[in-house]
This record gives structure tokens, sequence and C-alpha cells, in this order.
């Protein structure tokens, strides 16, 4: 679909969010954007972005802290 085409791009060339790009693209929230990808692509967005971006993902793992 050209919303998953398009989410796809953006995670390629903008450094938005999950949330972010699938609200952008008209998908009703995050978990119904991953499903719909996940379906397409099979991989998820998360982890498509993380190998596109595998320093932004090693970063974002790193500065993450566990709130109790």
């Amino acid at each position: 679909s050209y919303r998953l085409e398009r989410a796809k791009a953006m995670m390629e060339h903008d450094n938005l969010t999950i949330s972010e790009i699938a609200l952008s693209t008209g998908f009703f929230d995050a978990a119904h954007f991953t499903k719909a990808f996940s379906e397409k692509y099979g991989i998820s967005p998360g982890r498509y972005h993380a190998e596109l971006h595998p320093a932004k993902a090693k970063e974002n793992k790193q500065t993450r802290h566990t709130i109790f």
C-alpha cells in the first residue's frame, strides 16, 4: 500500500520515531502500523529502522533507563 511504502521511505530518510511515522502516514497508532508493516515486509518497523541506522539503535539502547 502507498502508506506502507511511504512509511518505509520515511524510515530510510527521516529521523522520526516509529510512532511519528505511523501517525504521519495515517495509521491509527503504532501497534496498527507495526502489524501492517510486519505482515507486508516480514520484519517489524523497529527492527527495519535499527538495521538501517545501527549506530543510532546502539545509542538508543545504551541511553534507555529502567523506570521503577
